[in-house]
C-alpha cells in the first residue's frame, strides 16, 4: 500500500498564478520531475503551487497538444493512473476536467505514455488513479510546493474545489508542442503538415488549371489549385522585330499579382498590358501577335515551390 495521503485543510488560499511563460516556437515540458514516493487510491490531485525548483513551468505557457506524459517512480509496485488535464474557473483552489488520457501502468523507474490532448494557456496537469492502484505524488521539503487532491474520480465536465495540500507534488510532468494550424495534432511529432490545417498526414502537392483569355488591355488568367496555396502570376513579353527592329529587342514585365486559394477554388488574375506593349499590338497587322510568357507559381502549406508556364499570343490591331 502507498504511504497514505495527508490531507490538510486550509480557510484560505492566495490565487495561484495564472500568468503565462512568454511563448516559444518549441515544445515545452510543464508539470513536476520529481519521483514518486507515494500514491493515493481514489484520489484525483493536481498541483496547485509549486517553488519551481526544478525549473519546470506549474501551468501550461502557451496553447498547444500535449503529446506525452511522463512519470518517474520511486515505488517497487507496478501502478495504474491517467493524466487529467484542469481549467482553472475563476475560483481559488477551483478547476474544471477537462481531459484525459487512456489508463497507463506505471512501472518503477523512468515512464513516458504518448498522448493528444489540446490544451490552453494556463490549463493545469494532474492524475487520478483507481483503487488498488492511485495517483502518484511525491513529498517535498518545500510547503511551497502545494498539491490539490479530492478523494473522489474528477470526471471530464466536472467543477470542484481541490482542498490543498503543502509539501507535496504531483509525479509526473507533460510535453506541449505548439499547434500552428490548429488540428490537435503536435507540430514536432505528431503532424507532418504543421501549417496545413486539417492535414497532418504528409502536407498534399499542389496541382494547377490554368486558362488564360486574352483582353483590350489585360490578360485574364483562371488558376484551379487541388489544395490551399499561395499563388504568383507574372511573366514577359519581348518586344523587337519588324518595325522595332531598329530599337533591339526589349524584354517588357508583366505582373499578375499574388493570391491565397482555397482548395478547389479557381481566381482570376488579371495581367495588365504596359503601354509599351499595347503601341506595338496597335501596329501590328491583326495576323500577326506578340507572344506573352506567364508563369504561375504556388507554394503549398510545406513551403514547397511549383511553377507552370505558358504562352498567350495577343493578336495585332492595326486598322
Amino acid at each position: 500500500m502507498g504511504r497514505p495521503l495527508r490531507v490538510v485543510v486550509v480557510m484560505a488560499l492566495a490565487a495561484a498564478s495564472l500568468t503565462a511563460a512568454p511563448g516559444a516556437a518549441a515544445a515545452t515540458e510543464v508539470g513536476n520531475a520529481c519521483v514518486a514516493d507515494g500514491y493515493a487510491s481514489d484520489f484525483t490531485v493536481l498541483q496547485l503551487e509549486k517553488a519551481g525548483t526544478d525549473g519546470l513551468p506549474l501551468a501550461v505557457p502557451k496553447a498547444g497538444v500535449v503529446t506525452r506524459w511522463n512519470v518517474g517512480s520511486g515505488l517497487a509496485s507496478i501502478l495504474a493512473e491517467n493524466l487529467r488535464v484542469f481549467r482553472p474557473n475563476g475560483e481559488t483552489g477551483s478547476f474544471r476536467t477537462i481531459a484525459d488520457s487512456s489508463r497507463e501502468a506505471v512501472l518503477p523507474g523512468a515512464n513516458t505514455f504518448a498522448t493528444r490532448i489540446s490544451v490552453r494557456t494556463g490549463d493545469r496537469l494532474g492524475a487520478f488513479g483507481a483503487s488498488p492502484s492511485g495517483a502518484l505524488y511525491c513529498t517535498s521539503a518545500s510547503s511551497a510546493d502545494v498539491m490539490g487532491a479530492v478523494h473522489f474520480d474528477a470526471a471530464i465536465g466536472g467543477t470542484q474545489a481541490f482542498t490543498p495540500n503543502p509539501a507535496f507534488q504531483v509525479a509526473l510532468s507533460a510535453v506541449v508542442e505548439p499547434d500552428a494550424d490548429r488540428d490537435g495534432y503536435g507540430d514536432e511529432t505528431q503532424d507532418r503538415c504543421p501549417h496545413g490545417h486539417p492535414f497532418h498526414g504528409k502536407c498534399p502537392r499542389v496541382r494547377m488549371r490554368m486558362v488564360a483569355k486574352e483582353r483590350r488591355r489585360s490578360i485574364l488568367l483562371f488558376v484551379t489549385v487541388t489544395s490551399t496555396a499561395s499563388v504568383r502570376v507574372y511573366g514577359q513579353v519581348g518586344l523587337g522585330g519588324g518595325r522595332d527592329a531598329g530599337r533591339g529587342r526589349r524584354i517588357v514585365g508583366l505582373d499578375g499579382g499574388t493570391s491565397h486559394l482555397g482548395t478547389g477554388r479557381t481566381r482570376r488574375f488579371r495581367v495588365p498590358l504596359p503601354k509599351s506593349v499595347l503601341r506595338r499590338l496597335r501596329r501590328l497587322a491583326p495576323g500577326s501577335s506578340v507572344t506573352a510568357k506567364l508563369t504561375v507559381a504556388s507554394t503549398d502549406f510545406a513551403g514547397r515551390v511549383k511553377t507552370r508556364r505558358l504562352r498567350v499570343e495577343l493578336s495585332g490591331r492595326a486598322g
